[in-house]
């Protein structure tokens, strides 16, 4: 039994003899406890659940452009952090080592997109080209009107459409951790051309509003994390 010992040490300080010359060093464990025992961690997050309230409308039409509203499709993904937590020195040490710790990658869920999202299909039954230019679009929290960036809505505004012809854009809304977990949702857009005369100059504009009901649902899931013993040699 003191012998097979031995010999253990002996192959370690063979090992750290030939370790790298910069200090400190990470360095695989030679002389070591047992490897760490396979961790559950818990991870928790909130799904958004948008669904249209009773009075509104998913597809609308005013004079010549309807439109209709879609809330995206939310999941959750996982994202890992890696966490260094040192321990006590093993029984067996090394003078070149100069401390031991370990390693977890940790996972997160995050939930993708971070922000309300809504896919916008767009048909012109106008004689003439719609532009989404001059458009503007808000967002209502909870009975309260939320500042929205103009980039959000950006392939609105950007949106050239030909007679009798369809297109599909994404408008953007505030942070999902900005919202309550339970509340109401007005989408508007304001100003969008619905009728033009024979020499394309705008005669109507109309408002479209949709309301949605917000909620999220909690889930849960158990992932596995297997601690690294790791060790910074000295030089």
């Amino acid at each position: 039994m003191k012998t097979s010992a031995l010999h253990g040490c002996a192959r370690s300080r063979t090992f750290f003899a030939v370790a790298l010359l910069a200090w400190p060093t990470l360095g695989s464990v030679g002389c070591m406890p047992p490897k760490r025992e396979v961790e559950m961690t818990r991870l928790t997050w909130k799904l958004p659940v948008l669904s249209p309230l009773p009075e509104t409308k998913v597809l609308q039409e005013k004079e010549g452009i309807q439109i209709s509203v879609t809330p995206c499709a939310y999941e959750a993904t996982k994202v890992y952090e890696q966490q260094d937590k040192r321990v006590p020195d093993p029984l067996i040490k090394s003078q070149n080592v100069l401390y031991y710790f370990e390693r977890r990658n940790m996972p997160r869920a995050v939930v993708k997109p971070d922000r309300l999202e809504f896919l916008v299909k767009l048909n012109n039954k106008m004689d003439r080209v719609f532009r989404g230019a001059g458009a503007v679009v808000s967002f209502n929290v909870a009975g309260k009107q939320v500042a929205v960036e103009q980039q959000g809505y950006g392939e609105l505004l950007n949106a050239i459409v030909t007679p009798r012809s369809e297109m599909q854009v994404k408008v953007s809304g505030p942070p999902i951790a900005s919202l309550p977990d339970e509340c109401s949702i007005g989408l508007f857009f304001y100003d969008v051309v619905t009728e033009k005369d024979e020499a394309g100059n705008i005669k109507k504009r109309a408002n479209f509003e949709w309301y949605f009901q917000y909620k999220t649902e909690p889930k849960t899931a158990d992932e596995q994390v297997t601690p690294v013993m790791m060790q910074v040699n000295r030089q």
